[in-house]
């Protein structure tokens, strides 16, 4: 689980690599996911499956939409949306 930006986003290249290589699930928060795409940290040719709690909020002003962007081009990874507030 990677919840603190701060601490996320002062590791090494290789730090990551070895997260990403020693696990097949990674749990973090839309901060610490936007930092590791904007740094080229994780390929998004490498995301299999990207699960949104609160979709609802990627239509707003949210690093949420800041993602989605990312994958506008891409053909991107399968999405699962999850929002109570339908």
């Amino acid at each position: 689980e990677y919840t603190d930006w701060e601490e996320a986003s002062a590791w090494t290249g290789q730090r990551w690599s070895r997260e990403i290589s020693d696990n097949q699930v990674l749990v973090m928060t839309c901060h610490v996911f936007l930092h590791v795409l904007r740094n080229d940290i994780l390929p998004l040719s490498k995301i299999n499956l990207l699960v949104f709690d609160d979709c609802h909020l990627a239509i707003t002003e949210h690093p949420y939409g800041d993602i989605m962007k990312l994958f506008k081009d891409t053909g991107g990874p399968r999405i699962l949306g999850l929002t109570a507030s339908i």
